[in-house]
C-alpha cells in the first residue's frame, strides 16, 4: 500500500547499464519504503525492454505505484523526492521543483570519481557538485573524492552497494587465452 508521497527517479535510458540498474535497485527500495514511483526517461518505454528481463525488474512494468513517462518535467509535490545519477539533470530536476521546496529533496548518486574530473562533460559534474542537493556516493572512495566540492549545507551519506552485483557477475568457462588484457577504469 503506497502513500501519497511519490519517489521521482530520472533515468537516462532502459538499456541494462550499472548506473541504470542501480537506479532500478533503489526503484525497488522506494516500492518496499511504501513510495509510489514515478520513472522519468526521455524514450519511451518499450514491452521488450532488456532492463524488465532481469527477473527483480519484471514486476515494476506493471505495479500498480509506478508509472513510467518520458516528460521534460517531473511532477514534484509536497513531501515527494527526486532521484538523479547523471550530473546533466539536475537543472529538470530543480525545476521541477515547487517554488517553496528545498533542493535538499533532489538526491543525486554519485557512481564514480569522474564527477571531479573537469574535463568530464565540460566540467558541468563538478559546478552540480557545488550545487544544493542531498547525495549518495557508492563508496568510500568516490564519497572522499566529492567531499571538498559538494555543497555543506545538502546530506551526503556513503551507502556502500546498495544495489544488487549479480546481473553483472559473469561465469567464466575453460582456460584464459594468451596474452590476457585487463582493462582499469
Amino acid at each position: 500500500m503506497s502513500t501519497s508521497r511519490t519517489m521521482h527517479f530520472v533515468t537516462p535510458t532502459y538499456r541494462p547499464a550499472g548506473g541504470v540498474v542501480k537506479v532500478m535497485d533503489y526503484v525497488t527500495h522506494a516500492l518496499s519504503l511504501g513510495y509510489r514511483v514515478s520513472v522519468q526517461c526521455n524514450a519511451p518505454r518499450k514491452d521488450a525492454e532488456e532492463l524488465f528481463s532481469i527477473e527483480r525488474f519484471r514486476p515494476l512494468t506493471e505495479h500498480p505505484d509506478v508509472e513510467f513517462h518520458h516528460r521534460r518535467r517531473l511532477d514534484v509535490d509536497g513531501d515527494d523526492l527526486v532521484l538523479i545519477s547523471l550530473p546533466t539533470n539536475y537543472e529538470m530536476a530543480l525545476a521541477s521543483l515547487a517554488p517553496t521546496m528545498v533542493p535538499d529533496r533532489i538526491i543525486h548518486i554519485i557512481q564514480n570519481v569522474r564527477h571531479v574530473n573537469p574535463e568530464w562533460l565540460d566540467g558541468q559534474p563538478v559546478r552540480t557538485l557545488t550545487r544544493p542537493a542531498s547525495r549518495i556516493s557508492i563508496n568510500s572512495i568516490v564519497g572522499d573524492a566529492i567531499e571538498p566540492y559538494i555543497d555543506p549545507r545538502g546530506l551526503h551519506r556513503v551507502i556502500n552497494l546498495g544495489h544488487e552485483l549479480s546481473y553483472f557477475r559473469q561465469e567464466r568457462t575453460g582456460g584464459l587465452g594468451a596474452p590476457i588484457r585487463v582493462a582499469y577504469t
